[in-house]
């Protein structure tokens, strides 16, 4: 059946990047203007506001025909929450709809469409005048009591649709050129609609409260810091002028933000006033959270937050919060029933108390973050976190069959964690002489958070407790050494990745395998792009690849060479080290800040181990997240590693959600996956 293309042109009154896309399209005001369309190669036309949607499209969707848009999440709910729901169109299933956005993601292409036409070299580009008028256009300019008045002319209106016609055009372009979704990506993106429809549920009178008592002490803070500094500094967040202040007692530093603070406070020499204002400044910063819950009431309808998910954000194909921001809530949750005393105390405005039993508000909001995601009443959570999955997976796919057997052993209870398996492995110490309070225990985890993907000195020091980072380079240099001796094969699967991304990138169409039997992933380049091939059947891609030297300056012109020389010659420079200038698969990526101008970067075993990993591992919560939902659990969130379903459960769930999440894919024979789940009416972690 032929495709039907579409494009849509809208205007409210709420701000779409504020508020969300579940605000924007459930406000009574907001109204579609036009959408252009077109089936297959036919030349577009327009639909208009106030017309009756044309025969062909509305037959075409009925009979479950195949919707193309881009960023159609946006035209899904624009869809049925404006048009099927006030003016009689049929219902669109996200089923029928196919997203040249997700598309352009899944090749790690840029997702704005301007950017996509660009960075595929379509000769159609998007109409800059006519977004500046689309921009004009779409919110209002004056209120006329309680209705908005907008730009609107029958010239505008006309600009407008030659706008979004381009736009269409575009859109029809970056379709015939990307690849498709496979079968199950389109599943999983079915799924992720799903997901961000049903919302995050969350405690709104719990948030409610927290944002009052962080407005006063946020004024109980500012007035301190005029006391303490003598009316120099009026409020915490002026940090010029709280350094000029402190430069008076002979303190200067370059900066406040978090890190550097923490640092500055440990010094035992500063000055009394500067500690304390200093204190001041850090308790303050730790607001910062607030901005979260404002996001949250922002876009709350009926206590929940819809659209936080963007389905394959980044290249790996991990998803990636939006607006609120859930993936990067603060880790470091109080205990269950501690979450609930503190949040009764906020409730009760008991900020006196709350200071004397758990310590400073900022803090303790901060840290409960995830505490005010709460099921729907008469509902639980069912959560559920796959246990160091990028670590079982580097050595699922490197073949590093010792510690996968490690991994097996602690899941039955018949082994230690592997942090100290990581030490004892390391330095030939009986890894059950380790227990947990051992500072030992504390090496082997710096060891598996910084060396897994070829880090070394600078990796460990920053992965290192505070207290351990006077450590010289020469004994962390020994921890690295260590722990890739002990891991011969996860450093032999670095090389053979970058030795085989460089091979397949100068021998366009030759498939080059890497990786123990049965989970080998395969390298090859064609046309503009360098594939990776998973051992679940999804792809990697690297756009527009090259092999250069570390500097890029020059390119290498190895097809001038015999064979036997090229490989002789790029083996020894690949163990060489990367700063001795040796060859690299370079790719093109995004410029930061940029929308017009890509820019090359380059890639090395290490890289490609991480992005391969975590790639798996994302799988696994993809298939996991499909297999849940089709046993009857309704997932509303997901972070990371973690599933986490809405519904009336018992504990005989738990268990089958348990089971469902630790079920191994074929794809993934061998892989010792572990999950903890947990019932409970308020979000949590194990």
């Amino acid at each position: 059946m032929t495709p039907l293309f579409i494009d849509k042109e809208t205007r409210s009154p709420v701000d779409l990047k504020k508020a969300g896309l579940g605000r924007y399209a459930r406000h009574p005001l907001t109204e579609v203007l036009m959408m252009c369309w077109a089936f297959g190669d036919e030349d577009f036309a327009l639909w208009q506001q106030g017309e009756l949607l044309p025969t062909r499209i509305r037959q075409h969707v009925e009979s479950g025909g195949i919707v193309v848009g881009h960023h159609a999440t946006f035209e899904l709910a624009l869809w049925n929450y404006v048009m099927a729901a006030r003016h009689g169109w049929p219902r669109l299933r996200a089923e029928q709809v196919r997203c040249t956005l997700a598309a352009c993601y899944a090749m790690a292409l840029p997702g704005a469409l301007e950017n996509a036409a660009h960075a595929l070299g379509l000769k159609i580009a998007k109409d800059a005048e006519g977004r500046t008028i689309m921009l004009r256009m779409c919110k209002p300019r004056a209120w006329d009591g309680d209705k908005p008045v907008y730009h609107d002319t029958p010239e505008l209106r006309a600009r407008l649709g030659a706008y979004c016609s381009v736009d269409g055009q575009v859109e029809r372009e970056i379709y015939k050129r990307v690849l498709p979704l496979s079968d199950k990506e389109q599943r999983v993106w079915v799924l992720d609609q799903a997901i961000n429809n049903r919302g995050v549920p969350f405690d709104m009178e719990s948030l409610d409260a927290a944002l009052v008592v962080a407005d006063k002490e946020k004024e109980r803070l500012d007035a301190e810091m005029t006391k303490v500094t003598d009316g120099t500094v009026a409020v915490c967040s002026n940090v010029g002028m709280l350094k000029e202040w402190a430069a008076d007692f002979g303190v200067m530093p370059d900066s406040l933000a978090k890190a550097e603070l923490s640092e500055l406070l440990d010094y035992e020499d500063l000055p009394a006033p500067v500690k304390e204002a200093l204190k001041l400044r850090q308790s303050a910063g730790r607001f910062t959270s607030i901005s979260k819950l404002k996001a949250i009431k922002q876009r709350e309808i009926a206590r929940r937050v819809p659209f936080l998910f963007q389905y394959h954000a980044a290249t790996t194909g991990r998803w990636a919060g939006r607006g609120v921001q859930p993936h990067n809530f603060t880790r470091d949750l109080p205990e269950p029933h501690d979450v609930e005393e503190i949040l009764r105390l906020i409730r009760d405005g008991n900020t006196e108390w709350l200071n004397l039993a758990y310590g400073e508000p900022s803090i303790l909001i901060s840290k409960c973050l995830r505490g005010f995601i709460r099921a729907a009443k008469g509902n639980t959570f069912i959560g559920g976190d796959f246990a160091n999955v990028e670590g079982r997976g580097l050595a699922y796919l490197a073949g590093e069959e010792w510690k996968l057997d490690a991994y097996r052993a602690y899941d039955e209870g018949r082994g230690p964690d592997l942090y100290c398996v990581a030490y004892g492995k390391s330095f030939g110490v009986d890894p059950s002489t380790i227990d947990k309070k051992d500072p030992r225990r504390q090496i082997g985890k710096v060891q598996e958070l910084a060396f897994g993907y070829q880090g070394g000195v600078g990796a460990a020091r920053k992965m290192a407790p505070r207290d351990t980072r006077d450590k010289s380079d020469a004994e962390l240099d020994g921890w690295k050494t260590g722990w890739r001796n002990a891991h011969l094969k996860i450093k032999g699967y670095w090389y053979d990745l970058q030795t085989a991304a460089i091979d397949a990138v100068l021998e366009p169409g030759k498939i080059v395998i890497v990786g123990a039997a049965g989970r080998r992933v395969m390298f090859r380049k064609r046309g503009s792009f360098l594939w990776c091939r998973l051992p679940s059947g999804r792809t990697l891609c690297y756009p527009y690849p090259d092999v250069r030297t570390g500097d890029f300056g020059q390119y290498l012109t190895f097809k001038s060479v015999p064979d036997a020389l090229v490989w002789g010659i790029y083996a020894k420079w690949l163990r060489e080290g990367k700063e001795k200038g040796e060859p690299n698969t370079t790719y093109i990526v995004d410029e930061p800040g940029n929308t017009r101008e890509w820019c090359r970067i380059s890639t090395y075993g290490g890289k490609l181990a991480e992005n391969i990993t975590q790639a798996v591992c994302r799988d696994l919560l993809a298939d996991a997240m499909l297999r849940v939902e089709a046993a009857g659990f309704e997932v509303v969130l997901h972070v990371h590693d973690e599933i986490v379903a809405e519904g009336k459960f018992t504990e005989e769930d738990r268990s089958r959600f348990e089971a469902l999440m630790c079920q191994v894919p074929d794809w993934a024979a061998g892989f010792p996956v572990s999950a903890g789940c947990w019932l409970a009416e308020r979000y949590r972690k194990e």
